[in-house]
């Protein structure tokens, strides 16, 4: 992480508590100190009695929306008014940056939340005497931090998530959720609450609640999408949009079917997230890691393969810092191109 903001609050607001979570996590990678709100009333509650620096709010929540919620942050006096709010959306379409500014925000995050996008509205949005930026660098490249951060996590994976399954792309989720632990906590919870999300679709439709159902669909269409159900994540924002503006035409079949696949996907997913326990690898530090290039050095001298195999398999064991991941990517590529050249270039 190439900036810290260990003195920043910051409230993040959804009734989704698995983008909360997984917001949270993000956040939290800052040092930053995150309260969490399941929804507008408990929002008010939390910004009455602390000051916050940053306020994520989402755009679609029953009872109170994000639009309301923050109408009354803004009202509630004090420096509210002036807390820089970020909306959160599920819906991706031409003129969202104006509809959100208009409606008074500073700016929106498109859901499943990614790092790299969180991180810059950070830099943005954050007080400037908040951000403690790495004495190594002052341009922080977050694109750069991204894809490291994405690469070295998915050559992780083989060893703890299975070959994708029919309707679940694990290495989109794994992008969207930042690591294996927040993917397997946000894959539980999908999985845990997924009888109770498919009764009350049900029981909305029956009722003629549509309203609802509209924004209980909604919500499945991004935590689906969040997990790497992407095919369901499309059939609930085909079930959204019918039911926008309170119409049931072809809804109740397309329902079934919506439900039919939710629960389908439950059971694929939970035996994998039940069964399997994340392997905590010991971390490696610069020192430790820094004796290793030495060693892997010397075997680039000597042109011994397996000694250098033997270091790629040790070091491989570890959790590393981005940089160093960074560098055992390039250092194994070489190695497995048997190229000692461009090892000696990299370890010197």
């Amino acid at each position: 992480m190439e900036f810290a903001a260990p003195d920043a609050r910051i409230l993040a607001v959804d009734d989704s508590d698995i983008n909360l979570e997984i917001l949270a996590e993000m956040l939290s990678q800052t040092g930053a100190k995150v309260d969490l709100a399941a929804g507008g009333a408990e929002a008010l509650e939390l910004v009455r009695k602390s000051g916050y620096d940053l306020i994520f709010i989402d755009h679609r929540m029953p009872g109170m929306d994000g639009i309301e919620t923050l109408k009354k942050i803004r009202d509630s006096g004090g420096g509210n008014s002036k807390i820089p709010c970020v909306a959160l959306t599920g819906d991706t379409y031409a003129g969202a940056a104006e509809f959100f500014k208009k409606s008074g925000f500073d700016s929106y995050l498109s859901k499943p939340v990614e790092i790299g996008p969180l991180l810059e509205t950070l830099k943005e949005r954050l007080p400037e005497e908040k951000i403690v930026r790495s004495v190594e660098s002052s341009d922080f490249d977050v694109s750069t931090l991204l894809n490291d951060r994405v690469s070295t996590l998915l050559n992780d994976r083989v060893s703890i998530l299975p070959d994708n399954l029919d309707g679940i792309d694990f290495e989109s989720a794994l992008k969207n959720c930042g690591n294996q632990k927040i993917l397997f906590s946000a894959a539980k919870k999908f999985c845990g609450g997924a009888q109770k999300t498919a009764e009350e679709l049900e029981n909305l439709l029956e009722s003629g609640k549509i309203g609802l159902y509209n924004i209980k669909v909604h919500a499945l269409k991004s935590t689906a999408r969040l997990v790497g159900a992407t095919e369901l994540s499309k059939m609930a924002e085909e079930l959204e949009n019918l039911s926008e503006g309170g119409k049931t035409d072809g809804i109740l079949e397309k329902n079934r079917i919506l439900v039919s696949k939710l629960l389908e996907i439950e059971k694929k997913l939970s035996p994998i997230f039940t069964s399997c326990n994340i392997i905590e690898k010991p971390a490696l530090s610069d020192e430790e890691f820094s004796a290793r290039l030495e060693k892997i050095r010397a075997f680039s001298l000597d042109f011994d393969l397996d000694g250098l195999d033997a270091q790629i398999s040790e070091i491989g064991s570890f959790a590393l810092g981005e940089k160093a991941a960074s560098v055992f990517r390039e250092i194994r590529e070489r190695v497995e191109n048997v190229d000692f050249k461009g090892l000696l270039e990299i370890v010197g």
